[in-house]
């Protein structure tokens, strides 16, 4: 029997949705001053930048406490079949999609063995997959810190989330931002390197009840932060003519207090959301088709922009296309998982 839809299942919908209009909206990568396009798109691509933090919280709140449901052997193995062996198996068709069905090249495989092994160890195979490289270091980081005591978790993540959040981004965006000149190469802390202050950022605010007043601040920061990264991005790329990413990237200060917040919005707002019978119904309709969307719709959108002549820069396609994007997605996954071996490849 179907478990209840959980405010989990909701962020990573939601999150699941985000990613595909980020990649719906790739015209932001092609930067220019005078057309409008680039405009809306710096306003979509900021909007949904939260997409991936998001997913990694996600994995902090469903995966630290894995010993208390299964031992660390358990846990490496379903790993390893539902994210690791889907993404080997989709990289190489990715691969072969692009480098031998619509290669330059004539339909002739020219690419080597080291260029092949490449593109799997960097999360090239597929241009998305480069999101899956760090979601392995932080698989293999969580067995080390699911030790702790239980009663000593929450202490040791706020210290490290509060250290991270001074040394490795706030000092680093306001020397860039205000060209401070600092060198701050040797004021990183090793330890808190990486995407892993996103897990613990996540474990740390499902474990915690924060008052009304306490949310409303974050909420504020976080929309200051938001403004910060639209606004920001928009007039130091128009000075310099090109897009400038000094207000963009995940680990910078702006998208991790943005994140933080939308993940708190997202969880006060489910109760309400949960009320709406047809938003229900489509949560429970998309939720076991998430990872599946990830993994496949890179092969949607590439055929929509190879064989359809649409304005990838039209903003009707860039709000509606993720929607269709998606359904394709969900039909391929429902469709192949009717084969035997079809769970292994598109897991729920």
């Amino acid at each position: 029997m179907d478990r209840e839809v959980n405010e989990l299942d909701f962020i990573n919908i939601v999150s699941t949705i985000g990613a595909v209009f980020l990649h719906v909206n790739n015209c932001f990568w092609s930067f220019s001053s005078t057309e409008r396009y680039w405009a809306t798109a710096n306003v979509i691509e900021s909007v949904f930048y939260f997409a991936v933090p998001l997913f990694f919280m996600l994995c902090g709140v469903t995966l630290i406490d894995y010993r208390y449901k299964y031992s660390t052997r358990d846990y490496i193995k379903k790993r390893f079949i539902k994210v690791f062996i889907p993404y080997i198996f989709w990289s190489i068709i990715g691969i072969i999609w692009t480098h031998l069905i619509f290669s330059t090249n004539q339909g002739v495989f020219k690419i080597s063995l080291k260029e092949f092994i490449n593109l799997l160890l960097s999360g090239n195979g597929i241009r998305y997959f480069w999101f899956f490289i760090p979601l392995f270091m932080i698989y293999i980081s969580i067995p080390f810190i699911a030790f702790l005591e239980q009663d000593k978790k929450l202490t040791v993540f706020k210290i490290y989330i509060l250290f991270y959040i001074v040394m490795n981004a706030a000092l680093p965006f306001f020397n860039n931002v205000f060209q401070l000149g600092l060198n701050l190469t040797q004021w990183r802390i090793p330890i808190l390197e990486g995407f892993m202050v996103y897990p613990l950022l996540g474990y740390v605010i499902n474990n915690i009840q924060l008052t009304k007043r306490f949310r409303h601040i974050i909420y504020f920061i976080g929309l200051f932060s938001l403004i910060l990264i639209i606004f920001g991005t928009y007039y130091e790329s128009i000075k310099i003519n090109a897009i400038n990413e000094i207000f963009k990237g995940y680990l910078n200060l702006p998208c991790i207090l943005y994140s933080l917040s939308m993940f708190c919005f997202l969880r006060e707002i489910f109760p309400k959301i949960k009320n709406n019978k047809m938003v229900y119904l489509f949560i429970k309709w998309l939720r076991p088709y998430t990872f599946s969307i990830f993994l496949i719709h890179f092969f949607f959108l590439d055929s929509i922009e190879r064989f359809l002549s649409i304005d990838q820069r039209s903003i009707i396609y860039r709000l509606i296309g993720p929607f269709v994007v998606i359904i394709l997605s969900v039909c391929f996954a429902y469709i192949i998982r009717l084969f035997k071996y079809g769970k292994f490849i598109l897991p729920k």
